[in-house]
């Protein structure tokens, strides 16, 4: 598959469009409610709507063939998927805090699993060989579902639990849970939460940093290289173009007709 094939199959998937916005915030909720209600199998299912993986190809493909207007709009819609991600997050532990603390188990294993060193390591592994095979799979023709899905749990899932528990530590540390503050302010309960929030955001930036990285390694592998310039157009810059000689005594200016005949 030639050069130009991959980035028009790439530019394809990192426009930042109201369904990819959309699917964000649908995949986000999903996660949410799978994270606070201990089902790794609703985890999951919001995993298979994330299109995380658009924006960070191109960052990647950008990067490796040079088109940088590529990797700053890459880089931009991936910054608007994580920052929804976020954000719903974080909603639902002020909204989970304040009105449904009596009905949830805070800290449940699916949020300990992406707050916690021991998840740095599990993260670490995916995130590599995601990095890896979504390399491997634009590369040969295609944009495989399954390495998305892949790439979403690398990603989502920690992003996501890092918006609830800085919310939710942030209101047990201050104000107590509840709407009457019934549990009351609780500084130890708060910072745990806040730990688990900055590891969840470690985790989620060495996943970044690793699919990044393992992605331009297997371009670099495929000989993926910026397109050559059009052989008709690299002719004329170096045999055909009028020449401009500017000096003190003599200068050579193209004529209008000139360039009109070329």
């Amino acid at each position: 598959m030639s050069t130009e094939e991959i980035h028009e199959l790439v530019d394809s998937s990192l426009h930042l469009t109201f369904d990819y916005m959309s699917l964000m915030i649908i995949a986000s909720i999903i996660v949410v409610t799978g994270l606070v209600t201990n089902s790794s199998v609703v985890v999951v299912a919001g995993m298979l709507i994330s299109p995380l993986m658009g924006p960070l190809l191109g960052m990647t493909f950008g990067t490796i063939t040079h088109d940088f207007v590529m990797v700053r709009k890459g880089t931009f819609n991936e910054f608007i998927g994580i920052l929804l991600a976020f954000a719903v997050g974080a909603i639902s532990g002020l909204l989970i805090a304040f009105l449904f603390n009596d009905l949830v188990v805070w800290g449940q294993e699916e949020m300990k699993a992406r707050g916690s060193l021991d998840g740095t390591y599990s993260g670490i592994v995916v995130a590599a060989a995601s990095g890896l095979g979504v390399g491997f799979s634009v590369s040969t023709g295609g944009i495989s579902a399954m390495i998305g899905i892949a790439i979403s749990a690398s990603l989502l899932p920690p992003i996501c639990n890092a918006g609830l528990n800085l919310s939710y530590g942030m209101v047990v540390m201050y104000w107590g849970t509840g709407l009457d503050g019934g549990a009351g302010p609780s500084y130890d309960n708060g910072t745990n939460w806040l730990h688990m929030s900055l590891w969840s955001m470690l985790i989620f930036a060495v996943n970044l940093l690793l699919i990044y990285i393992c992605g331009l390694f297997v371009f670099w592998l495929k000989r993926i290289q910026p397109p050559l310039p059009d052989p008709a157009l690299a002719k004329f810059l170096e045999e055909d173009s009028p020449s401009f000689k500017v000096s003190s005594e003599d200068t050579e200016i193209p004529l209008l007709s000139t360039l009109v005949d070329k």
